[in-house]
């Protein structure tokens, strides 16, 4: 992989987690832009689709049109690792986030025209952008801190009494 900052696309020059806490700072930046995606994008998510309708941008009754279009576009997001396999952890953040800020500005664009093709377009491009951004930010973090060798990290995986505890719960709890 290329286009990170020195060694940040090298397996090679991965650091196993520091016991006792210290190698989790490597965690920190993933961590802020995680914060700065969520506390960007949250008026999008949440009131979105009805400013839009509200706009005359779509009747009231095809705000569930625009959310059948962020999730046709969120499809794309699993693309974020062949982004990034080609762009590496930098270029996939900055690639990935922008169409989430091209998205959301064009959110309010589309409002501001009145086009239904607009909002439509821009909210399936923020589905896109929102889900790649979400895949990076797990790859940097995984970049960050890999999981341990020799064994899977999840918990469900590893013992069987948890994989079968859903269902036994289910069991016990019939009414």
């Amino acid at each position: 992989m290329r286009g990170g900052p020195e060694g940040l696309d090298r397996v090679e020059d991965r650091q196993e987690p520091v016991v006792g806490g210290v190698g989790r700072s490597a965690l920190l930046l993933p961590a802020a832009a995680a914060v700065l995606v969520g506390a960007g994008s949250a008026l999008t998510w949440t009131f979105g689709p009805v400013l839009l309708s509200e706009a005359g941008a779509v009747p009231p009754d095809g705000v569930g049109g625009l959310w059948v279009a962020l999730g046709l576009g969120g499809l794309l997001g699993p693309l974020a690792g062949v982004l990034v396999g080609r762009a590496g952890l930098r270029g996939g953040w900055v690639l990935s986030a922008a169409a989430l800020a091209v998205a959301s500005a064009g959110a309010g664009l589309a409002a501001a025209a009145q086009e239904q093709w607009a909002a439509l377009a821009t909210t399936a491009v923020f589905g896109a952008g929102y889900m790649a951004t979400s895949a990076v930010l797990i790859l940097w973090a995984r970049h960050a801190w890999p999981p341990p060798r020799g064994g899977g990290d999840l918990l469900a995986l590893r013992r069987p009494r948890h994989r079968s505890g859903r269902g036994v719960g289910g069991l016990r709890c019939r009414p």
